[in-house]
């Protein structure tokens, strides 16, 4: 599943000058819990349009 939302998150991600550096697999014992790390990395300065004002990604998503 964390695949598939960074997968769906490339467009935004390109947009605002960033990737996937890695992806990293953890484990909380006792509650059976697995999640995933997700770092990103800014390749550039972000474009001065973001962040967008109130209600404005709601009615234009990235």
């Amino acid at each position: 599943k964390v695949f598939d939302e960074i997968d769906s998150a490339q467009r935004a991600l390109t947009l605002l000058y960033s990737e996937v550096e890695r992806v990293e697999e953890y484990y909380i014992g006792g509650i059976d819990f697995k999640g995933f790390l997700v770092f990103i990395r800014k390749r550039r300065k972000t474009p001065e349009s973001y962040p967008r004002k109130a209600g404005i990604p709601s009615k234009r998503p990235l």
